[in-house]
């Protein structure tokens, strides 16, 4: 079977070979032959888009189920740090003086948390701002509506527009 590219080539030669020849030569073969090509064609587009469709739909299939996997698997931290939390009440309640448990299966040890201390920020004194970090981006909005009125920038213009295939 023919791919789209090959049918598109012979297509061309097709229409060459028809540029060339004088009209009273042209016989009802060669209508027939393009006529059967545009079929060809045709239904190469259709089966082309068809896949296409159904990879869309695999597409939104398997980001449905990522995200039901994703709520399952927040769900479950949730409950873990929730489990971690109560037992970390109830052995301060129980034993507030013990850190170190064992049992028959696990060694259950209340530990400092590592790493760099925490910061608390007072929300009524505004950070310097050598304090700060400051991350510059491009505001399209305000360079389009230069662009739009006129201005000509050094460091900005407008461009052609991309294409893309729209099937219904």
């Amino acid at each position: 079977m023919a791919t789209l590219y090959e049918l598109a080539e012979q297509y061309k030669l097709l229409i060459d070979l028809l540029d060339t020849t004088e009209p009273d030569e042209i016989d009802e073969s060669v209508n027939n032959a393009v006529d059967a090509l545009d079929d060809k064609i045709q239904n190469k587009i259709d089966s082309i888009v068809k896949v296409i469709k159904e990879f869309k739909m695999l597409e939104l299939a398997r980001k449905e189920e990522a995200k039901r996997i994703s709520e399952r698997a927040t769900h479950a931290k949730n409950v873990h740090a929730r489990l971690i939390s109560y037992l970390q009440e109830q052995i301060l309640v129980v034993a507030p003086n013990t850190k170190k448990f064992k049992s028959d299966s696990f060694d259950i040890a209340i530990v400092k948390n590592g790493g760099l201390p925490p910061i608390e920020f007072d929300p009524d004194v505004q950070i310097p701002i050598g304090f700060c970090d400051t991350i510059q981006k491009p505001n399209n909005d305000r360079i389009r509506h230069h662009l739009n009125r006129g201005h000509v920038l050094k460091f900005a213009k407008f461009t052609e527009r991309g294409t893309h295939v729209r099937i219904k």
